[in-house]
């Protein structure tokens, strides 16, 4: 498949990016490593007018730590420096984790950061040709009235299949959002809006131009991922797990996010909950797990059938707690 015809406007600073992004609203698209984007226009999925490249304004790919505000990372930094960072390693492991099971090393030499966290959701009857799409009813995502992957569904349910967004939230990360005159700091979690139609919470005029990650302290986090294919393969299940650990061996705090099979990442609340203040011990493991089943319920839309996915999930959750504490 070819590309569309587009102009590449490439923006030297970010207040640059902002403006001819708010002066072109839909003609145009912001472009960081072009990984997922440049895909998308091949399957006619987008074909904006102008694509506005970012990868050439100074400073956005920094990585930069300080001991009290925690890890930056700027949006354009890529999966393979983030993978390779002394920074990153000493101070946040599970973000590593992460990037390195993102797609394939060439793919990660060219994807960001941000651009990960932006994905759009994905689904089975939708990331296909055009010609491959015109042969089924319009679906929510396209801007119709119907779901294709549940009968009778009343949202769009296409899936949010980024790596480093459950890692994020559960170190409870957050992002720097620009419009180009004014800056707001927002947690990751709140990037996502839990509705597969439009799935993030930015506005059209922003861009994401830092993810923050506060310092660590005691805790310890595990990143796991399930997919058909040791590379290239989006997740069908991914699950991050960080744990704040009690002076006595125990739980002080627990979070654990789940992502792969809905319209947004999934705090597992309950299950952390359960976590909280005991010790990892196989009745704790057993009650976490049997809420963690009690709150996914993944639909098909993607590779590898809803029962498996459901059932990949504690196995996931489980095995990361262990990981973790055997640290």
């Amino acid at each position: 498949m070819r590309l569309p015809k587009f102009e590449y406007f490439e923006a030297k600073t970010i207040q640059e990016a902002c403006h001819t992004l708010k002066k072109l609203g839909e003609k145009a698209r912001l472009m960081g490593g072009g990984t997922d984007l440049l895909v998308s226009m091949k399957q006619r999925i987008t074909t904006p007018a102008v694509v506005i490249g970012l990868k050439k304004i100074p400073e956005t790919d920094t990585i930069l730590y300080d001991s009290e505000k925690g890890l930056r990372v700027g949006a354009l930094a890529t999966l393979y420096e983030i993978e390779r960072s002394s920074l990153v390693q000493r101070n946040c492991p599970m973000l590593i984790q992460a990037a390195g099971q993102v797609a394939s090393p060439a793919l990660r030499r060219m994807g960001t950061i941000g651009g990960n966290l932006c994905l759009d959701s994905r689904c089975l009857y939708y990331n296909q040709s055009h010609f491959w799409r015109k042969s089924l009813p319009v679906c929510f995502k396209q801007g119709g009235e119907s779901c294709n992957a549940v009968r009778g569904g009343n949202r769009c349910y296409a899936v949010y299949s980024g790596d480093l967004a459950p890692a994020l939230i559960a170190m409870e990360a957050k992002i720097r959002l620009s419009d180009g005159n004014q800056e707001n700091v927002i947690p990751v979690e709140d990037l996502f809006s839990g509705n597969g139609k439009s799935p993030l919470t930015i506005s059209p005029h922003q861009i994401l131009t830092d993810v923050i990650i506060p310092p660590a302290h005691q805790g310890d986090g595990k990143f796991l991922k399930y997919r058909l294919r040791e590379s290239i393969d989006f997740p069908l299940v991914n699950v991050a797990v960080f744990v704040e650990k009690a002076k006595n061996g125990g739980c002080e705090s627990g979070r654990i996010v789940v992502g792969g099979i809905d319209s947004t990442p999934l705090r597992m609340k309950q299950a952390e909950e359960i976590l909280r203040g005991g010790r990892l011990e196989e009745d704790v493991l057993d009650r976490v797990t049997k809420a963690v089943l009690k709150q996914v319920h993944p639909v098909d839309n993607t590779g590898g059938s809803p029962a498996l996915r459901r059932r990949m999930v504690p196995v996931l959750v489980r095995e990361a707690l262990r990981q973790v504490y055997k640290n």
